[in-house]
């Protein structure tokens, strides 16, 4: 994907890409995101968490760096966080009987967001996820760092606008 060659490119060392071991990649995906053995062995603090359904576009004119600097992101399937504040939520989930979600509409990353939210941490504005993350709700004539599933529910004009401006989100 050329645009994570972009951001290997830019960040260099600073950026790290891990597989997951056998067992977590095993896991229900809301295993994962509440998986405290994952976030506790992360190395870093800022944590772009993205699945398969998602694109990095490499003509973006936002870069990483421009949304470092919130708490926290939901963008739909693409979720931008700080591995303190997910330990946290985890933390103090341990306890209660209910730590999974249920996958399907709200599934995982959103789950986790709302679990940060309702613990203090401060989501981005509406403007900074639509230049974070295009879905068929979010995506507006600005080209978004990432283009997040197959967009089937956009307006056809504008995912032809969008493809074509962010070929990655094609493939």
């Amino acid at each position: 994907n050329p645009g994570v060659d972009r951001l290997k490119q830019t960040h260099g060392s600073r950026l790290s890409f891990h597989e997951l071991p056998l067992r977590i990649r095993k896991a229900k995906r809301s295993d994962v995101l509440l998986s405290y053995d994952l976030w506790n062995t992360l190395e870093a603090e800022i944590v772009l968490a993205f699945g398969s359904g998602g694109a990095f576009c490499a003509n973006a004119l936002v870069h990483f760096e421009d949304f470092t600097s919130f708490e926290l992101i939901d963008g739909d399937g693409l979720l931008l966080t700080r591995k303190s504040a997910v330990l946290d939520v985890i933390k103090h989930k341990a306890g209660a009987a209910h730590c999974r979600c249920i996958e399907g509409k709200h599934g995982p990353t959103r789950y986790l967001a709302s679990q940060l939210t309702s613990g203090g941490a401060l989501d981005a504005p509406r403007k900074v996820k639509e230049h974070f993350a295009a879905s068929s709700q979010t995506a507006d004539d600005a080209l978004p760092f990432a283009v997040v599933g197959t967009l089937p529910a956009m307006d056809a004009a504008k995912r032809s606008d969008l493809i074509e401006r962010c070929p990655e989100a094609k493939a």
